[in-house]
């Protein structure tokens, strides 16, 4: 996988990469798409990968983000009536 983060610290290297794959870094966490939001949010403040691969059935079907998540948890407790507290 490839992020922002990844190139920032192979531009930070000596050896600047010249291919994509110079520059990603291993998937070392993954979830299933069926896993809760809350549980996620946890995952992904353990692990402190930003973003996490979500894989089905091997495959990569998308990346999850803290921001959107937390966006996700804010419109959610919204629509339960549920008061938004700033983080």
């Amino acid at each position: 996988m490839i992020g922002l983060e990844s190139v920032r610290a192979k531009l930070k290297d000596s050896h600047r990469p010249q291919t994509v794959a110079e520059a990603m870094r291993p998937i070392r966490e993954s979830i299933s798409p069926e896993l809760r939001g809350r549980d996620a949010l946890k995952l992904l403040i353990d692990t402190r990968h930003d973003p996490i691969a979500v894989l089905e059935q091997g495959h990569i079907v998308g990346l999850l983000y803290h921001a959107d998540l937390m966006r996700w948890l804010a419109l959610h407790q919204l629509e339960r009536g549920q008061s938004v507290r700033a983080q």
